[in-house]
């Protein structure tokens, strides 16, 4: 009963919110399906879906027409299903965006299966800018985008997950122009072609992004033309490789990466400028760490560690060895077997990068709490950082800082308010830490996890997806 009560009391704390702002209606309820609702709402209302499962007529190939809507899954992060039932004899995809959407066009909250079209298989962007975030886009198929297609789109992409997705080019994700992609995970994706996750993207900004398990032509593939940058970014396992970077770049940036266990690490061709900086490149498999395939490409490593690739320093970085910062060491991961990618706190890694930041996507790990050195000095003010990786399946890591001796405390809450761990709890020094939550005995679903510091409170949420 306690949980129907505070369900309610939710329900309609959303609704007097989302009526102050704009108009407020439900699917089912007032309007039967999606389009429906769209066709009698304006820029800043909002449909509030209640109904676990859509699928038919009005809930597929849906058209904002231009408007600033939000669609709002009521039963939290990939609780609403949208069931496309898309086939090759009979195509439709979730939502089309091609009147001029901008972010305030939101999707939030659903899970999208059983797209099929040509291009962007659960989502059709051309040339608009939608807000997509906290969803889950499985089992979808276009020849262009698995998932998300189009033309100089320029989504954000906040905390979604692309498993499954299929394409003759781009698995996941193709055809967009500076999309901002962060804090969400591809993984088993297939390109028949190229770009098994990711392809024919401009001037892309990913950051804490997971690829893992991706096949066809490199998880990253085919970023062409402008200046792109990855931040924080995992590529790991890929059958055919981790990062692609073809033709036309002005620059590209690849900031703390990881690339483990890859078919191959990096490649490039065409006229490429690369820059990684505190990356690693450690563990690939296939001819080289890094691999040219034409002589236009120019790659400057930067406190980098190249170590355990059949080749490490070869071809176009056989000189940078010792050059810059760059190292060969065993990363000393704290456990391969389950893909904890953070570092043992004797690694070479843990401070080896420019100004004594880690190499790599992630910090020092391995126990419950450890301290990060701070090179630059102590913190200068309270600080809760989102989660890593997000969504995550069954650990993740938070990090925090704090800027004087004080009692804190970390600690993880389900959607209804109960706690469901303490992460962190005593009085700590000035500095900046990393705590881990294994969700290993939780379900799948949205959890909060709130620091409390003197009188400093701060609460983020963070998907676990099983």
């Amino acid at each position: 009963m306690r949980q129907v009560s505070i369900m309610i009391v939710g329900l309609v704390t959303a609704v007097l919110c989302a009526t102050a702002q704009g108009r407020l209606v439900f699917v089912p309820g007032e309007f039967t399906n999606l389009q429906e609702a769209v066709d009698s709402l304006a820029t800043g209302d909002t449909i509030y879906v209640t109904a676990p499962y859509l699928s038919g007529y009005g809930n597929r190939d849906v058209t904002a027409d231009g408007k600033g809507i939000v669609f709002q899954s009521g039963l939290g992060a990939a609780g609403v299903t949208i069931d496309c039932q898309g086939n090759p004899g009979d195509e439709h995809r979730a939502f089309i965006f091609d009147s001029g959407e901008d972010s305030l066009t939101v999707i939030d909250g659903f899970r999208i299966v059983n797209g099929y079209a040509d291009t962007g298989g659960a989502i059709y962007i051309n040339r608009t800018a939608p807000t997509i975030r906290n969803s889950v886009f499985e089992d979808n198929y276009a020849s262009l985008g698995g998932a998300i297609g189009g033309y100089q789109g320029a989504p954000t992409i906040d905390s979604c997950t692309f498993i499954d997705n299929e394409a003759y080019r781009g698995g996941a994700i193709d055809g967009l122009g500076r999309p901002v992609i962060r804090a969400s995970r591809f993984t088993r994706n297939h390109a028949a072609s190229r770009g098994g996750a990711v392809s024919d993207v401009h001037g892309a900004i990913v950051s804490d992004c997971m690829f893992d398990e991706n096949t066809g032509g490199g998880a990253v593939f085919d970023l062409v033309g402008g200046s792109a940058r990855l931040q924080r970014c995992v590529f790991a396992r890929n059958e055919s490789g981790g990062l692609s970077v073809v033709y036309g770049y002005q620059s590209m940036q690849v900031e703390r990466c990881t690339f483990y266990g890859n078919a191959y690490g990096m490649q490039a061709l065409g006229d490429t400028y690369v820059v990684p900086r505190n990356t690693m490149i450690v563990f690939n498999r296939g001819d080289a760490a890094f691999c040219s395939i034409t002589d236009s490409v120019t790659i400057l490593l930067n406190y980098c560690n190249v170590y355990g690739n059949v080749r490490n320093y070869y071809g176009c970085i056989a000189d940078n060895l010792g050059e810059d910062g760059n190292i060969s060491a065993d990363p000393m991961f704290c456990d391969t077997a389950a893909m904890d990618l953070t570092l043992l706190s004797s690694s070479a890694c843990a401070t080896g990068g420019a100004g004594g930041v880690p190499i790599g996507a992630y910090g020092v790990g391995c126990t419950p709490t450890s301290i990060v050195d701070d090179p630059a000095g102590l913190p200068q003010a309270f600080e809760l950082q989102q989660n890593f990786p997000n969504p995550f399946n069954p650990a993740t890591t938070i990090g925090f800082s704090v800027p004087i001796r004080t009692h804190v405390s970390v600690a993880v809450y389900n959607i209804l308010g109960e706690r469901v761990a303490v992460l962190f709890d005593q009085t700590a020094p000035a500095g900046s830490y990393e705590v881990t939550w294994d969700g290993t005995a939780s379900a799948s679903g949205v959890y909060l996890y709130r620091l409390t510091a003197g009188d400093i409170v701060d609460t983020r949420k963070m998907l676990l997806l099983k």
